[in-house]
């Protein structure tokens, strides 16, 4: 499903009172751990395929979640339609095209109010809950064909190694800049830019005031002073403050992400790394306030599961995946067009 698609149907979920989306697999080998992590009632899927070839009638996590699967007309295999806890609605043919009062929202609140629990109906959407209006200004990056705008990195205790790994597996593979910031002080992030431009021949420096900022470029916050990335005649441009540190760092996650939240939006993808604290969790809020999509690091491949575990356990992830994974997950949501 195009990333465009994605967001418009989570809008729409969004506008319908006591729907919430507590996340997004975009790999379909990760879709029951995911609801299980999210404590998702319903897992909403795209085709019978993919339910296929996720779900096992035999796994005890795939008995405690609902699916609903969005087909087009057609048949869906007997296997999966007498499974009592699948369902069926069907897609339409331009589902971008659907709105809060129209027949497929319609039908969706139906079903799920016919199939929970409590059998509550779920009320229709009110202008309270309309969709929301575009607020951001793409930035102009030429030949760019990624849904997203930039690839943002959060990271602390144990990230430099994590940071380089996950640097390595998607090395001029992307056409986004990379943002990162990196707990470090005063005139140490000059050498870990240089580590990174070693290992993953990338154009790595610490970002200066005023840099634009490049697609498949890394750009690192220097030590003791925060960086925010703001849009100029289009382009995105890295900026440096001296305000006081935020969770207790400087330069901070938040900063950087928030800075993000107010002129990328849906189009930012972050990655929170191991870390100690919980800085990146505020900044991760407000991403996905304005539908940008989150990664974290799992706990087992993480030096310290503070951060990405903050990030985690409030439920904002669109995926939580080790340290391996977490590249060719990146390249697969880069590869979603507009």
């Amino acid at each position: 499903m195009a990333m465009s698609v994605r967001l418009h149907l989570r809008r729409l979920l969004r506008s319908v009172p006591g729907i919430e989306v507590v996340g997004q697999a975009f790999d379909a080998s990760l879709i029951s751990t995911m609801a299980a992590t999210a404590k998702a009632n319903w897992v909403l899927a795209d085709g019978h395929t993919t339910l296929l070839h996720t779900h096992d009638d035999n796994d005890s996590l795939g008995q405690l979640i609902n699916y609903l699967i969005m087909d087009l007309p057609g048949k869906i295999p007997s296997s999966v339609a007498a499974n009592v806890n699948i369902h069926r609605i069907v897609r339409p043919l331009d589902l971008e095209a659907e709105q809060p009062n129209g027949a497929f929202l319609k039908t969706l609140r139906q079903t799920l109010s016919s199939r929970t629990a409590v059998g509550q109906a779920l009320p229709a959407p009110s202008d309270e809950y309309a969709l929301p209006s575009p607020k951001f200004k793409r930035a102009v990056r030429g030949t760019q064909k990624s849904f997203f705008d930039v690839l943002a990195i959060g990271a602390s205790t144990g990230g430099p190694d994590a940071l380089s790994a996950v640097l390595q597996s998607i090395a001029h593979r992307i056409d986004v800049p990379i943002v990162i910031t990196q707990h470090m002080g005063v005139g140490f992030t000059a050498s870990l830019a240089q580590s990174i431009a070693n290992k993953t021949k990338l154009n790595t420096c610490e970002v200066q005031d005023g840099d634009t900022l490049r697609p498949n470029c890394v750009y690192l916050a220097p030590g003791g002073r925060h960086f925010e990335i703001v849009l100029a005649s289009g382009l995105l441009v890295g900026r440096l403050s001296d305000g006081p540190p935020e969770c207790f760092c400087k330069p901070s996650v938040d900063v950087m992400f928030r800075s993000l939240s107010k002129i990328a939006g849906i189009r930012t993808l972050a990655l929170v790394l191991t870390g100690m604290g919980q800085d990146g969790l505020a900044g991760s809020q407000l991403i996905k306030s304005t539908g940008g999509v989150i990664l974290a690091q799992d706990e087992a491949s993480s030096i310290v599961w503070g951060m990405p575990g903050a990030v985690a356990k409030a439920g904002l992830c669109d995926a939580v995946l080790p340290l391996q994974l977490i590249g060719e997950s990146i390249l697969k949501l880069l590869r979603q067009h507009t």
